[in-house]
């Protein structure tokens, strides 16, 4: 499952290192350069290999695809949704074009029926073990079902299927609308269209606030229709048992616990040689500080009053699709949301910061951030604006935990604005230094740097 994809080797792959070109996810072992020999992009002479690797591995890509999709059958289950409707599947003869298909995690091929209608089959590209692609499905398709539920623009879900159901079609799939729309660009907007997204994005959060649940996770379907909450599905945060099953965080009722366990987790990752291979000692540095700095960050997340509320947890703007006029038409790509504390769900979307000083360590608010606190609160939603208002935090605890502390061009000052927070050493250096005095006892600190 979760294993290196060399055959016979029995370690587990590192996380975020899987190979575009050779489709494979090694061990800290095998992605060393005698075993692994792809041709990489930051080698400026490699360069052009590596472009022209990305391309073949996308042809074979889709043709993979193409061999195990049982076209037939879900042309048939497609038009039986549609009342006997005929469709047809342009993806499904070699020579359609594909590469509007591609997404970061899936693909997205058109169904045509004959009336006109476009419903679009979503189907995983980077495939997760079979236990957490389900649940990765279920989860969605519930959240997506419940937001329409509520009033919030999303995709109609017309039919999914998981592996134990997966029937004839070959694969896992959701079947949806396809949306009329175009991806937000928040930079090219002008300032009378930022505003008009912002009104509509304040109804959203208004309604959202209005639905909370009682613990933190992931959203499913249960056995009489109504939803529950489970567990978290971002592939990050998964892990292997013993015995080969997958093990899964949460449900939380409050939120110390559960990032206490997100951090005891990266933790465990580091010292089987499952994540951050090229700054081992930094992560475990910064995951123990973390883990101990909890019960001052906890002091951010204190009106929360066991209420937890649906974050999108991508939320860079390109996730929500406008019409000609700017009108939100629809929000998509959910697979990745969970339930939060309030203080949390709603701090300001990414889109919003002024992406330049957030990374230079800065924790003053964009403008835009400002002008979205006011709107929710000349719509009578102070605690609302409040938490955007009060957000910083939030934003910097998500790009922490697990954060790219191997990016030590920009993770040092990241790491600072948090720091800030709690009113710790924020230059790198020092902070280093002292948290290796700090921790120097620590066993598994020891062992990594025996082994560098």
């Amino acid at each position: 499952m979760l294993l290196c994809s060399i055959p016979n080797c029995n370690k587990f792959r590192v996380r975020r290192t899987a190979c575009v070109l050779c489709q494979r996810c090694l061990c800290l072992e095998h992605l060393k350069p005698q075993f692994h020999t792809c041709p990489s992009y930051q080698i400026e002479e490699q360069e052009d290999a590596y472009f022209e690797g990305i391309r073949k591995a996308q042809l074979e890509e889709f043709d993979r695809l193409r061999s195990t999709l049982d076209f037939v059958a879900l042309r048939e289950r497609a038009s039986s949704l549609k009342g006997g409707t005929n469709c047809s599947i342009p993806f499904e003869t070699s020579d359609s074009p594909v590469h509007d298909m591609v997404g970061g995690m899936n693909y997205h091929f058109p169904i045509l029926f004959e009336d006109g209608v476009t419903w679009i089959c979503r189907v995983r590209r980077q495939s997760p073990p079979p236990e957490l692609q389900d649940a990765i499905i279920e989860s969605e398709v519930a959240t997506m079902r419940f937001l329409a539920s509520i009033g919030v623009p999303v995709p109609k879900v017309h039919d999914f299927s998981v592996h134990i159901n997966q029937g004839s079609i070959g694969m896992p799939y959701i079947l949806m609308d396809m949306v009329k729309g175009r991806p937000l660009d928040w930079n090219a907007a002008s300032e009378a269209a930022k505003e008009y997204v912002l009104e509509q994005l304040a109804d959203i959060f208004i309604c959202l606030s209005q639905h909370p649940f009682p613990s933190i996770g992931c959203l499913y379907p249960s056995d009489d229709t109504s939803l529950k909450v489970g567990p978290l599905t971002f592939d990050d945060h998964v892990d292997q048992n013993s015995d080969g099953t997958l093990s899964l965080l949460g449900p939380f009722t409050d939120w110390q616990s559960y990032l206490r366990a997100l951090i005891k987790r990266n933790l465990q990752f580091i010292l089987d040689g499952k994540a951050y291979t090229d700054a081992r000692v930094d992560a475990y540095l910064v995951h123990l500080t973390l883990r101990d700095s909890l019960p001052a960050l906890a002091t951010f997340c204190t009106h929360s009053d066991g209420e937890f509320f649906l974050k999108h947890m991508d939320d860079k703007g390109d996730h929500i699709l406008i019409d000609d006029s700017f009108k939100i038409v629809s929000i998509i790509d959910w697979e990745w949301a969970q339930l939060v504390p309030k203080p949390d769900a709603f701090a300001a979307p990414l889109f919003l910061l002024d992406i330049g000083q957030y990374y230079d360590g800065n924790n003053q608010l964009s403008t835009h951030e400002i002008l979205f606190a006011k709107i929710l609160e000349d719509k009578g939603r102070r605690g609302l604006a409040h938490a955007v208002m009060h957000g910083r935090v939030h934003h910097r605890i998500a790009h922490c935990i697990g954060g790219d502390v191997d990016n030590l061009d920009d993770f040092p000052k990241l790491f600072s604005g948090l720091q800030e927070f709690i009113l710790a050493e924020t230059d790198w250096s020092i902070w280093k230094e002292s948290a290796l005095k700090k921790y120097r006892l620590d066993t598994g600190l020891q062992n990594l740097l025996l082994a560098l």
